[in-house]
């Protein structure tokens, strides 16, 4: 009689693998597989996290303030607020999106910008104008 070949399964960790119990692979993969998908649907929605907005200085997170003192309500419409403004931030083309980025997110001046990627400041400010104007025809503001 033919004796049964055993399979043996690997998890890497640290760099190294180790062998774990098949429900356990099972498991971690089925894991692995579902976070993937979550990472491309955000990605395919064009959706926008407060990590993204980090810098050397702040946290992401950070740059919006507290609000402690708010009523639910208040929260809620700030909320969908914030929701349609990312909405509409993520809808303009990547080069109105890295300017606007820049501007508010990273806190550059316009002149900062200008040296940073070469554009003229005049051109950084009537950019801004209409990309704010496109912003709040999206919001309806």
């Amino acid at each position: 009689m033919a004796e049964e070949k055993k399979k043996t399964y690997y998890i890497r960790a640290m760099g190294e693998a180790v062998e774990v119990p098949k429900d356990l692979y099972l498991a971690y993969y089925r894991m692995r597989r579902q976070e993937q998908g979550l990472v491309e649907k955000d990605e395919y929605n064009g959706v926008m996290h407060y990590n993204d907005l980090d810098t050397d200085d702040i946290l992401g997170v950070e740059s919006f303030s507290s609000y402690e003192d708010e009523s639910v309500e208040e929260a809620a419409i700030r909320h969908v607020l914030i929701r349609e403004l990312h909405k509409a931030i993520n809808s303009l083309p990547d080069a109105d999106r890295e300017l606007i980025y820049a501007l508010y997110f990273e806190g550059l001046s316009q002149r900062e910008l200008s040296k940073r990627t070469g554009i003229p400041q005049k051109t950084i400010d009537n950019r801004k104008a209409r990309i704010l104007r496109r912003l709040k025809k999206y919001l309806k503001i």
